[in-house]
This record gives structure tokens, sequence and C-alpha cells, in this order.
């Protein structure tokens, strides 16, 4: 852990996929979800990205991949896409939900934040129904206020790097941002808390992303493992948390 400062906070606002769970961590699972998208950008005409096997890379870079050249070739028909791709990659969220398991530390530091009566929610681009999905598969449901995640239909834009999860979940929880932790392992985590002013920790554990990348983001803390955020959050909130939603 870089350091030991804490941040008193009420809520605990982190990402979901490679924080709480590898959704694709499954080799087979990762492989259909990508032949899937590659099977659409084919049909609208987008080349294959370089590489020896796209097909073992991840669905989520296919999809950003596929976007930017859309907006570079053909913007009208940008959106249409998305909504193709946010779909159809719903489907394979959903299916790797019932199997993803929580990362070492997740479990027992939900617990100990409960114990602390520290408000957790979610905030990611996964479908919210796969989250869900995932959080009843590990009995975790209850340890979980809210998630603020991908609903059918929704304006992509407001996505991470967009702070807009982040402030819908700040007023819909009535919390300050100076109030609130936000966890992620990605560069668009930091990019992301830092647009909504809040302070953001970087999750190192089965990020793609480097320490210094994490803090030159944005990141006020970089730490190993979920599990360190505990010690982080000892100063936070006495109230009772929210009941969860199931």
């Amino acid at each position: 852990m870089a350091g030991s400062r804490r941040h008193g906070a009420d809520v605990l606002l982190t990402d979901f996929d490679r924080t709480l769970v590898w959704l694709f961590e499954d080799r087979s699972r990762r492989r259909a979800a990508c032949q899937e998208l590659l099977t659409i950008r084919a049909e609208q005409g987008i080349p294959g990205p370089s590489g020896p096997d796209p097909a073992a890379g991840d669905p989520y870079d296919l999809w950003a991949d596929a976007h930017r050249w859309m907006m570079a070739s053909s913007p009208a028909e940008a959106d249409s896409l998305n909504g193709t791709i946010a779909a159809r990659l719903g489907e394979h969220e959903l299916a790797a939900a019932e199997s993803a398991r929580l990362l070492t530390g997740v479990e027992t530091t939900l617990r100990r934040l409960r114990d602390l009566r520290i408000e957790v929610a979610i905030i990611s681009n996964n479908a919210t129904e796969a989250i869900y999905r995932a959080l009843k598969a590990n009995r975790m449901e209850g340890f979980v206020t809210k998630v603020f995640g991908r609903e059918p239909g929704c304006d992509l834009a407001a996505l991470k790097p967009s702070p807009t999860l982040l402030c819908n979940a700040l007023s819909e929880l009535g919390v300050a941002s100076d109030r609130a932790l936000f966890a992620g392992d990605s560069i668009t985590d930091m990019v992301a808390g830092r647009a909504a002013g809040i302070p953001t920790v970087g999750v190192l554990g089965h990020s793609r992303d480097g320490r210094e990348a994490l803090i030159a983001a944005g990141a006020v803390q970089v730490v190993a493992t979920f599990a360190d955020l505990g010690p982080l959050l000892e100063d936070g909130a006495t109230e009772p948390p929210r009941t969860g939603l199931w």
C-alpha cells in the first residue's frame, strides 16, 4: 500500500470489474464475447484489430476500438453500433456473472465496511443486471446499497470516464463528494473520480494500468488490493447504513 493516509468517509463508491470481480476471467467466456464483437464489427465493415488473435483479447477493448473507428469514419452510425454491442455484450456479461467470484479480500472488506457503518455503492460501465446477478451468486447483495451501472438504452456518453454515474450516486445517496471515496482499477476510473471531485484510490490487484499511470490520472493514493481500503476508511461515519435493495 502506498502510504497509510486515512480518508474518513460515509460512503465507498467502487468500480466492479477487476476491482470486486474479474467478470471475464474465464478464457472461454472471454473468447466467446470477443468473437461476438468481432462478428458485429465485420458486419459493420470495421477492420479487425491488429494482433495475432483478437478473440483472445478483452471485449471492452474491441468495443472501444470499434467506437473510435466509427466516430472517425461514420459518426452518425456510432450510436446504433454502440447500442447493438451493449445489448449483445450484456448477454455475455449476464452469463459470466453466474460464475464470477469475488476477488481475494473483497468479501472480508465488504463485511468490515458494514461493521464500520460505511455504505457501499457500485459505479460501473458493466450491465447493471449482470452486477446484481454476480452479487447474488456470491451472497453479497445486502452489503451493497445500490448499483449505478449500464442500463438498457442508456446514454453511453454518461458512462465512465464521464463523472455522470458518480454524480448521480452522490445525489441519490445524499452524500457530499468530500465524504465519499471512490476505488477503481483503471485510468478511466481515476479520470471519472477526479472529474466528480471525489478522492479516488487506485487498486492494483487486477489492474492493467500501473501505479504511476493511476496517480497521473488522478489517484490520491494507490493500494495493492481491495482489502487495503478497510484501514483507509476507519474514520468513516457512525450513522447506521441504509438497508440494501434486496
